[in-house]
């Protein structure tokens, strides 16, 4: 996907807040019940991943791949996309997740519209593993939530 010039900032901070960050260790609540050294890091690379997305919408609502969603509706992404990060971030694996983001799908329903048929997302991951984002914007009277 070509990326916007602050998809790419967002995702440089990203890294750089990856790299700064130290491995979790079992002393983290989080990571008490997993052995860290199993992870291999260094084999992460770039998704091999397709991603389908089905489902009829209408009256203003966006249900599309990323790449598209940023090409076609790149404000709007950049308002709850680009907030994806802080410099400030105090998990190595957010951040990760962050720096390789470059697939996934969009759903935005606007203020006062409902969604009732259903929609699907269906990753396929084939070869290494990705990082796909998904993500969901549904307003309400007064502000949207994420």
């Amino acid at each position: 996907m070509n990326a916007p010039a602050w998809l790419e900032k967002q995702r440089d901070v990203a890294r750089q807040t990856f790299d700064r960050l130290p491995l979790p260790t079992r002393r983290d609540v989080d990571w008490q019940r997993f052995d860290i050294r199993k992870l291999k890091l260094d084999k992460v690379s770039e998704p091999a991943l397709t991603e389908k997305l089905s489902g009829k919408t209408g009256n203003g609502v966006i249900f599309c791949d990323m790449a598209t969603a940023i090409a076609k509706h790149g404000d709007l992404v950049k308002e709850y996309l680009g907030k994806g990060i802080a410099a400030d971030e105090p998990n190595k694996f957010n951040a990760l997740h962050v720096s390789r983001l470059n697939t996934g799908a969009f759903l935005y329903v606007p203020r006062d519209v409902k969604v009732t048929a259903p929609l699907e997302i269906l990753y396929t991951l084939t070869g290494a593993s990705g990082f796909p984002h998904t993500l969901v914007v549904i307003e309400q009277i007064g502000r949207a939530h994420v």
